[in-house]
């Protein structure tokens, strides 16, 4: 719920935590998800309301010791103004936004019942993939484990791979955009 109002905290990480253990028989799956779709969705509006009634001058008066200029709060605004609802959908899936969209969608003057409308929709996907995702993980843990220590070789091998290709995708596209195109790229 914290994570909801700007604070950073492991939500995200208690409620996986959460759904392994009801994997595992320790806990509920339906009261896990129950609670964190609550708790996810509360938290938000706590800080819709912390952004739309006093927020922004809150963040004007004490927001200079950690950065913030007015300048910053207008891009706040014009930016819940262009996206804020679709952006809802999906913030709690990144961290950062996920603790800050309430505040800034208060800040922005978006509708309350938007917010909230969106902002429960996106809390129902970000609970319902982690909890799912790790409830499976769970029922499956000590297959998963006996199976990487059996072939920790393939395990390296492949999280090798996986990062060089990735490191290459990431230094392609900046050569590409530092550079931009040249002969060779056709």
């Amino acid at each position: 719920m914290v994570e909801g109002f700007g604070i950073l905290a492991p939500g995200q990480t208690l409620m996986v935590a959460s759904a392994v253990l009801a994997a595992q028989g320790q806990m509920n799956i339906v009261l896990v998800a129950g609670l964190s779709f609550a708790a996810a969705v509360l938290g938000d509006n706590i800080g819709y309301a912390i952004g739309r009634f006093g927020g922004r001058k809150l963040l004007l008066r004490h927001g200079r010791y950690i950065g913030l200029r007015t300048r910053h709060l207008d891009k706040v605004e014009d930016f819940v103004h262009r996206y804020g609802s679709n952006i809802l959908l999906f913030a709690r899936f990144i961290d950062l936004l996920r603790q800050t969209a309430g505040i800034g969608s208060g800040i922005g003057e978006m509708r309350w019942w938007r917010f909230a409308l969106f902002d429960a929709i996106g809390c129902a996907l970000w609970v319902g993939a982690w909890t799912s995702v790790a409830y499976l993980f769970g029922e499956h843990l000590d297959a998963i484990v006996g199976a990487a220590s059996a072939h920790p070789v393939w395990l390296i091998g492949g999280g090798v791979l996986i990062v060089v290709l990735i490191g290459g995708v990431i230094v392609y596209k900046w050569r590409h955009r530092i550079f931009g195109r040249t002969s060779n790229d056709d």
